[in-house]
């Protein structure tokens, strides 16, 4: 199967490596790579499939995890719940999500749906 190249690939991998607390030389020891070829990822290159499944080994991750594929989530493999309660402004609910997961996919669900609440929409009521 080909990897798709993700273009944020490198900021991908750099945002994973700070939540880690990880080095790019970690990564490379880990790896078995040379640092500036971990260096090369992080600004922009695309590692073969065989190096982008040995990152991911080492960085404990599904690879389509973390070569970003929009087909799975970080919190796919996760137990998550979530509940959604009446705020004290009428026709407004807060939304609560309880799941494990890092920090980047944390801030990526934030702004998804940061980006929803922008949209002008009409209150709908569904009667079950």
């Amino acid at each position: 199967m080909p990897t798709q190249r993700n273009p944020n690939f490198g900021t991908r991998l750099r945002a994973i490596l700070r939540e880690r607390s990880m080095s790019q030389a970690d990564l490379a020891r880990a790896v078995g790579l040379p640092r500036d070829r971990i260096s090369h990822y992080c600004n922009g290159g695309f590692p073969r499939p065989q190096k982008l499944a040995a990152i991911a080994k080492a960085l404990d991750m599904d690879v389509r995890v973390l070569e970003g594929s929009s087909a799975t989530s970080p919190v796919a493999a996760s137990t998550s719940t979530c509940r959604v309660e009446p705020t004290e402004q009428q026709g407004r609910m807060r939304l609560f999500v309880d799941a494990e997961m890092s920090a980047a996919a944390a801030f990526r669900i934030a702004a998804m749906v940061s980006e929803e609440l922008e949209k002008p929409t009409e209150p709908t009521l569904m009667n079950g």
